[in-house]
């Protein structure tokens, strides 16, 4: 069965919101530390909105950040042996 999670169904003001990397950091929400968060969204590598300079993140960059880090074990090849 191949069948992906529904997005999550969010109020416009829970769509609309912004946070902070030290937010998302403090909540857990990625698997980064704030150094390495800045850097990726710096490198374009993280979906992310810049309000004067800025770096934030609306939930939508967050699923799509959380999306980006999964890593599927079917897509995964076999290791072929040592020769």
């Amino acid at each position: 069965m191949t069948s992906k999670v529904a997005d999550p169904q969010f109020t416009a003001e829970e769509r609309l919101r912004l946070y902070t990397i030290a937010q998302v950091i403090e909540m857990g929400l990625l698997p980064y530390t704030e150094r390495t968060l800045k850097i990726a969204c710096n490198q374009k590598r993280i979906p992310h909105t810049l309000i004067n300079r800025k770096i934030r993140f609306r939930l939508a960059d967050i699923y799509a950040a959380q999306e980006m880090c999964a890593v599927n074990p079917g897509t995964r090849g076999r290791r072929r042996a040592a020769a």
